[in-house]
């Protein structure tokens, strides 16, 4: 959107199908640059009914109240009773602290794949989310050992960390709304160091799961018993996270095999 002196003062990416659904948020007289998808006659339709209320020719879509109601992770509107608790809020620091009492949980997308989990993404996005956005998953059940650990693909969280503060909803690889939040001062929104552990191109995704399994028990028990895998590999995966501040345990006890 732009005001009447061409001056951008509002810039959304967002889900087509949801937004055009939903209507506007509010009507802008100004000049515009919309860039949407018509492949069928029911998008040009839905279109023209979204541009008309826009400008003011039809009134807002009238919205139920959206209350405080518990959000239910079992619930068939789960997705829509989370972004209407995030539309509420102007802080990112609460946004976050209700995603981690809903069990969501900060990971990368590398550690996902690594785990052989289905990442509902469209692929032209990948490589942008590894570089420049935070990611949050649900976590559905915590096992003892970590690699067992299981998760809800089907809902991500992306959070770009600047100011402003983006935060984009995911479901089912379609990006249904994008917020804007003024930077938050409380949280760092850190994604836990041993998720971060980069490996060897050569070692097999089976000997990086067992590694991570592997550290993961010294880590909890540091009288257990350290494995030939660990001890073959563990100088030179820390080699690779020198800096990271990743803790290898007993990693001091263990000679370089080379």
């Amino acid at each position: 959107m732009f005001d009447k002196e061409f001056n951008q003062i509002s810039d959304r990416l967002l889900g087509q199908g949801l937004e055009l659904k939903a209507g506007p948020k509010e009507p802008h007289e100004g000049p515009l640059k919309v860039e949407v998808c018509l492949f069928s006659q029911n998008d040009v339709d839905e279109f023209k009914e979204y541009l008309d209320r826009l400008q003011g020719v039809l009134p807002m879509v009238e919205k139920g109240k959206r209350g405080r109601k518990k959000i239910a992770p079992a619930s068939a509107t789960f997705a829509d009773d989370l972004m209407n608790m995030m539309d509420e809020h102007k802080d990112v620091d609460l946004v976050m602290k209700e995603l981690v009492a809903l069990e969501f949980v900060f990971t990368t997308l590398q550690l996902l794949e690594d785990l052989d989990i289905n990442i509902a993404l469209p692929e032209d996005t990948i490589d942008l989310v590894k570089k420049e956005f935070r990611v949050m998953i649900r976590m559905t059940k915590k096992a003892k050992n970590p690699m067992n650990n299981k998760y809800d693909p089907t809902l991500l969280i992306l959070i770009k960390k600047d100011n402003p503060c983006y935060v984009s909803v995911y479901t089912f690889g379609e990006q249904q709304e994008v917020y804007q939040y003024e930077e938050g001062g409380e949280k760092e929104f850190k994604v836990p160091k041993s998720n971060l552990t980069k490996f060897p191109q050569f070692m097999i995704q089976e000997e990086r799961n067992k590694f991570r399994m592997e550290r993961d028990k010294l880590a909890a028990n540091p009288e257990a018993k350290i494995t030939r895998l660990y001890a073959r590999y563990v100088h030179l995966v820390a080699d690779e996270n020198e800096g990271k501040g990743i803790v290898f345990p007993r990693i001091k006890e263990i000679e370089r095999p080379y």
